[in-house]
């Protein structure tokens, strides 16, 4: 987790044109994935999940700088449009971090790493809960829009104001069956903590996984410092 996190720092800490510089961090992610066997169809579900948030702030910065940059030859394009570019392309190494962070982890195991690193115990209790009965709330809104379709005879999704009907019922329906889970935690004798495995210590082999990624970091990071003659390739910090 602390490898993953330091990986978004590094990406973050490139100027807002860069694109090509990123080529060789796809090594971090792909190469995990790749050893830990992801199956392609988690990584299509996460992308197509996170597309949407990707696009809605990649795509204005393609209108809000003008300014003309050298593409190729005498070709050129705008400041907005190699930023928005950029965007996506940390966006999208994020989205393969993270899915070669979570993926081959246990999510009991990702808590437990969550506390080691000090986070506050509410959070993580939070996350928990969230992780454990997010399945509830989809049954449940499956179920509100299976109602729909059958009374209003359509097989599309419900008009706006409809729409707007059934989000304020789901709120409460899932505000009532939160307050008898919560109900049936505390009959069973739940104080506020939910105790979780031990998991694995910190050992020679995590500490020669961590270093060996953490010096790549810091060499491919060094080496883009270096004056490039393509713009896509900023260098420097920004």
């Amino acid at each position: 987790m602390v490898v993953t996190g330091i990986y978004l720092v590094f990406l973050a800490s490139y100027p807002r044109t860069a694109v090509l510089d990123f080529l060789p961090w796809t090594i971090f992610p792909l190469g995990t994935l790749i050893v830990e066997k992801v199956p392609l169809r988690t990584m299509a579900r996460w992308f197509l999940t996170s597309a949407p948030f990707l696009l809605a702030v990649a795509i204005p910065n393609f209108f809000l700088d003008s300014q003309s940059l050298r593409f190729f030859g005498k070709t050129s394009i705008s400041v907005g449009a190699a930023t928005g570019l950029s965007l996506l392309v940390r966006g999208s190494l994020a989205v393969l971090a993270a899915v070669a962070l979570a993926a081959p982890v246990p999510f009991p195991d990702l808590c437990v790493a969550l506390r080691r690193l000090h986070v506050p115990d509410p959070l993580v209790l939070q996350v928990l809960i969230l992780h454990r009965y997010i399945a509830v709330l989809q049954e449940e809104a499956a179920g509100m829009l299976r109602a729909f379709r059958i009374r209003s005879r359509s097989r599309r999704g419900p008009p706006p104001v409809p729409a707007a009907a059934l989000l304020g019922s789901l709120l409460v329906r899932s505000l009532e069956r939160s307050r008898r889970l919560y109900l049936g935690m505390a009959a069973r004798g739940f104080k506020g903590r939910i105790p979780l495995p031990q998991g694995h210590r910190f050992g020679i082999r995590e500490g020669v996984y961590s270093a060996g990624w953490l010096s790549l970091f810091g060499i491919l990071r060094f080496l883009s410092c270096f004056p490039k003659s393509h713009p896509f390739f900023s260098g420097g910090f920004g």
